[in-house]
C-alpha cells in the first residue's frame, strides 16, 4: 500500500472565512496533518489591497496555506469563469513548489476547469469532492435569478440568467452548451467524484452530468464531542420555543420566508439566524427586506457571522433548527449538526435533506409556500430528541485516504 506523504487541497477559501465548504476542507486537513501527512492547501482570497492573482503564504496550524488573489475585474464572457490562464500558471507554480502526492479539489471556482489539466499535467492524480453545482451553473447552487431552483441545464435560460446576474458578461446558448461539455471533460479527468449525498449525484446526473460516476461520502461531524460540548453549555435549561437557523443568510436559503410565516404565527416563538448577511451576487435587497422585517418584530433577531469555534454555544442557544433551502441542498450540514446534538429540525423537502425521510426528529415542509409554513410552525414539536449517530470526521477522512492510496499507486512520473 502506498505510503502518503503530503496531499494538497485546492479549494475556495480558507479559515478564518466562514461556510460549510471552509469549515468541511479544515476538518479534513486538521485530520490528515494529526495521522502524520503533510498538507499543502492552495486557496482563493478576495482583498482589494492586494494585486490580482497576488499571492501570500502562511502556515496555520501546521498546515502550510497559500492564497490567490482574486481578479478585482468582472468577468467579460462566459468562458472567463471556468478559463483563466493566469490562474493556471499559479496552480503550476503551487505543484512545483510543494510537490503532493495527489490533489483533492474541493472546488474550482477561481481557478477553472484549467486546474485539473494542470494537476493531470504534473503527473498527478486528483480527486474532486462537488460540495455545490458551480460546475453545472455558475451562480453556483442552480437557482435561477426568479428565485427558483433548476433541474436541468436549458441553454436559452441560463444564458438569460447568467447575463441578468452579470450585465457585463456575454453568455449566448451556445456558449453555456460550450461550458457545461468543458466541465465535463475536465471532471473526467479525476479519479473520483465525490459527492456528500446520493441525492446531490442524482441531481447532478440529472441536470447534465449523465453518465459521470460519483461516489458518495457523508460529510463528517464530530457529533459526540459536538453533543457533549453543548449539553454542558445548555445546562440543563428547559426547552423553549426559539427557532435557529444557520448559514449565509440568501434568497437560495429561504430565510425571509421564513421569517414572514413567523410573524403569521401568533404565539412565542422567535427565529435566530446566525450567519452572515452579504450580498447574493451583488445584490443587498434580500437582507435588507431581512433587516426591516427584524426592525419591525422583535422575535426575528440577526446575529450576524459566527466562527467555527461557536457552533456549540450557537446550538445551545437554541431549541430547533430550521432549513427552509430553496434551492436543492448537497448535504445540509446545519441540519445534520442539529441532530447530532438532538436538536428537532424543520426543513424543506430539498435533495441532501431528504434523505432524512421517515427519520426520527425531522419534520418535512412539502410546500414552499407561505402558508405551508405557517401551518408547520404552528404545529411544530420543540421538544428535544436523541442525537443522530453521523459519520465522524475521523470515518470520512478514513475513506478519503483509502481512495487517496489507491489513485497513488499508480501515478505517472512528476514533470521536474
Amino acid at each position: 500500500m502506498t505510503h502518503l506523504r503530503s496531499i494538497g487541497l485546492l479549494c475556495r477559501g480558507w479559515d478564518p472565512d466562514s461556510g460549510g465548504v471552509e469549515s468541511h476542507t479544515l476538518g479534513v486537513a486538521r485530520s490528515l496533518v494529526s495521522s502524520g501527512v503533510r498538507v499543502e492547501v492552495l486557496c482563493t482570497a478576495r482583498n482589494p489591497k492586494r494585486p490580482d492573482y497576488g499571492i501570500g503564504d502562511w502556515i496555520i496550524g501546521g498546515i502550510r496555506v497559500r492564497r490567490m488573489n482574486l481578479p478585482s475585474a468582472s468577468p467579460r464572457a462566459l468562458e472567463s469563469f471556468d478559463d483563466d490562464a493566469r490562474a493556471d500558471a499559479r496552480v503550476r507554480e503551487w505543484l512545483v513548489h510543494t510537490q503532493p502526492d495527489l490533489v483533492h479539489v474541493h472546488h474550482l471556482s477561481g481557478f477553472g476547469f484549467g486546474a485539473l489539466a494542470e494537476i493531470e499535467r504534473h503527473g498527478l492524480k486528483s480527486i474532486v469532492s462537488l460540495h455545490d453545482y458551480w460546475t453545472l451553473c455558475p451562480r453556483g447552487q442552480m437557482f435561477s435569478v426568479s428565485a427558483e431552483a433548476c433541474v436541468s441545464v436549458e441553454p436559452a435560460i441560463c444564458s438569460e440568467c447568467i447575463e441578468h446576474t452579470w450585465p457585463g458578461v456575454t453568455a449566448k446558448p451556445g456558449s453555456v452548451i460550450q461550458r457545461l461539455d468543458r466541465a465535463r471533460h475536465a471532471l473526467q479527468r479525476a479519479r473520483h467524484l465525490i459527492v456528500p449525498s446520493l441525492a446531490a449525484g442524482e441531481v447532478l446526473q440529472g441536470a447534465g452530468f449523465g453518465g459521470l460516476e460519483f461516489t458518495c461520502v457523508p460529510n463528517g461531524i464530530d457529533g459526540v464531542k459536538l453533543a457533549e460540548a453543548v449539553a454542558h453549555l445548555r445546562g440543563g435549561r428547559a426547552a423553549g420555543k426559539r427557532l435557529g437557523v444557520m448559514g449565509a443568510v440568501q434568497p437560495s436559503k429561504g430565510v425571509l420566508e421564513l421569517a414572514r410565516a413567523l410573524r403569521e404565527v401568533d404565539d412565542d416563538l422567535v427565529l435566530d439566524v446566525h450567519g452572515p448577511l452579504d450580498d447574493y451576487h451583488g445584490s443587498t435587497s434580500y437582507t435588507e427586506t431581512l433587516s426591516d422585517l427584524a426592525a419591525k418584530d422583535g422575535r426575528i433577531r440577526l446575529h450576524g457571522p459566527f466562527r467555527r469555534a461557536d457552533l456549540p454555544r450557537v446550538l445551545a442557544s437554541i431549541d430547533a433548527l430550521a432549513a427552509p433551502s430553496r434551492w436543492e441542498e448537497v448535504f445540509g450540514l446545519s441540519a445534520r449538526e442539529a441532530r447530532a446534538v438532538g436538536l428537532p429540525v424543520l426543513a424543506a423537502r430539498r435533495a441532501g435533506l431528504v434523505e432524512w425521510e421517515g427519520t426520527t426528529g425531522v419534520t418535512f415542509v412539502s410546500g414552499m409556500g407561505q402558508e405551508e409554513w405557517v401551518q408547520a410552525l404552528s404545529s411544530f414539536d420543540f421538544e428535544p430528541t436523541v442525537p443522530e449517530s453521523l459519520t465522524s470526521v475521523e470515518t470520512m477522512v478514513g475513506q478519503f485516504r483509502a481512495m487517496y492510496e489507491a489513485a497513488c499507486s499508480d501515478v505517472v512520473p512528476r514533470i521536474a
